[in-house]
């Protein structure tokens, strides 16, 4: 073979290593695209369940249908209007929808975990865990609702039938609250207390407050209400059923809704705290309590603090949680 015969045998052998090599870094190129492209679909997925799964039962959806689809298990009902909270409690909390709310987050719990629903459409475990109460072999007392990002805790207690407000500390570990509660995030509290109970009898509001009301005065008000154009039988003052002040860290306001002197008979006391932390106590007949805050901000979530939810898939070693 010839000089020139040689050189194009070795042009012709580099030509074809280097179109192979050029396949190679294709191929690799390409299967490392798909690899990316199903790690991705499978982060969306995982995300899309858990989204799903945490509208369903952990949020308090702020508007619609699933508002009202929200507030038919709870024992209270709630309102959100941009930077105005609002919820409407009964107390004392009847049993049935005490016992009705448990049965609800204890079966979503059961259903999501089991492995048909689980893998029915997307092969994705599920893990689930709430709180439970006697009637699911647990002790659990109260319910927790987080509003954020004003990092107030609301809580019903049911043996104690009690309801509290109660701010919290910038502790995401123990709250999910990444920032310290600030007082001047308030600007006004509302608070009506509904008598609808004909049978009560009561005739006297007492008060320990920082009050009334004063325009040059910084610091959030307050506003109470009793509204009791449905008892026949008490005999609140005129005076006494709206009360004002100011809410100042450090001096809680003391409100009681009683009755007093021998013609009294049958009405336990409504008891109001208001303040930093706020609560209301009532175990007589029931009667209904209205919280609204209005604050500075708008509020963007409201929910159950106790469900806690991880989504998973497997082969990706994908898993995201909700808390």
């Amino acid at each position: 073979m010839n000089s020139n015969g040689i050189l194009f045998t070795a042009i012709a052998i580099l030509l074809i290593v280097a179109v192979v090599s050029l396949l190679e870094v294709t191929q690799s190129a390409r299967n490392d695209e798909l690899k990316n492209s199903g790690l991705s679909n499978a982060l969306d997925a995982t995300n899309g369940k858990m989204a799903n799964l945490v509208r369903d039962i952990v949020n308090q959806n702020k508007f619609g249908t699933n508002k009202t689809i929200d507030e038919r298990s709870l024992p209270f009902r709630y309102d959100i209007n941009k930077t105005r909270w609002t919820i409407t409690q009964t107390l004392p909390v009847k049993n049935q929808v005490w016992v009705n709310y448990f049965d609800l987050i204890n079966a979503f719990q059961v259903f999501v975990q089991d492995k048909d629903f689980s893998h029915a459409f997307d092969g994705l475990d599920v893990n689930a865990s709430t709180i439970q109460n006697k009637e699911w072999n647990g002790t659990a007392d109260r319910l927790r609702f987080m509003v954020l990002p004003q990092c107030l805790r609301y809580e019903v207690l049911y043996d104690a039938n009690q309801l509290d407000i109660v701010r919290l500390a910038g502790d995401p570990k123990q709250s999910d609250c990444a920032n310290d509660f600030n007082i001047q995030s308030i600007r006004e509290m509302d608070v009506n207390i509904q008598v609808f109970n004909a049978a009560e009898d009561f005739n006297l509001v007492t008060a320990d407050f920082n009050g009334p009301y004063d325009p040059a005065d910084p610091n959030p008000y307050f506003v109470v209400r009793i509204l009791d154009a449905n008892c026949a039988s008490c005999n609140i003052p005129a005076s006494q059923k709206t009360v004002t002040g100011h809410i100042r860290a450090g001096q809680p306001n003391r409100i009681t809704v009683t009755c007093m002197g021998g013609s009294c008979k049958t009405s336990k006391n409504i008891e109001l705290t208001l303040g930093v932390d706020s609560n209301a106590t009532h175990n007589g007949r029931q009667e209904s309590i209205v919280f609204s805050w209005l604050f500075r901000q708008p509020v963007e979530q409201f929910y159950l603090m106790d469900f806690n939810i991880a989504t998973a898939n497997t082969d990706f070693d994908i898993t995201q949680r909700n808390r």
